[in-house]
């Protein structure tokens, strides 16, 4: 029994593209996005665009596999979550540290506050 060696040849643009899809920081997520405005501006301007019910659905088939492809290829790039959300508590402390250094507040360009004897801030 004759068997042959099942390989794909891609020309080495091919493999650069490839590559950029699986790259953590790569295109993978700049072509899902692109990919789903034009879904969703088919999906629900397509009557704008001029298309007819089976072509808007023969469009968003279209689109809903290229979108499938691009995953395939990017493999665990595209099934990765995004980055969560930080915790309240966290981002409170970010800003706090960030302010921490601003002592000195007769520097500013704002208007100092009011007194208790009602006097203006202004100078």
């Amino acid at each position: 029994m004759d068997t042959k060696n099942n390989t794909i040849q891609v020309s080495d643009a091919a493999l650069s593209a490839i590559n950029g899809l699986q790259h953590p920081a790569g295109t993978y997520d700049y072509y899902r996005r692109t990919l789903d405005r034009l879904f969703n501006t088919v999906l629900h301007a397509s009557e704008e665009l001029g298309m007819d019910d089976m072509e808007a659905v023969a469009t968003l088939r279209a689109i809903d596999s290229i979108r499938q492809d691009l995953a395939t290829i990017a493999g665990p790039v595209a099934r990765r979550r995004s980055h969560p959300e930080p915790p309240e508590e966290e981002i409170a402390e970010r800003v706090e540290e960030t302010f921490t250094d601003i002592d000195d507040v007769s520097d500013s360009n704002y208007p100092k506050p009011e007194d208790e004897a009602g006097e203006g801030g202004l100078e």
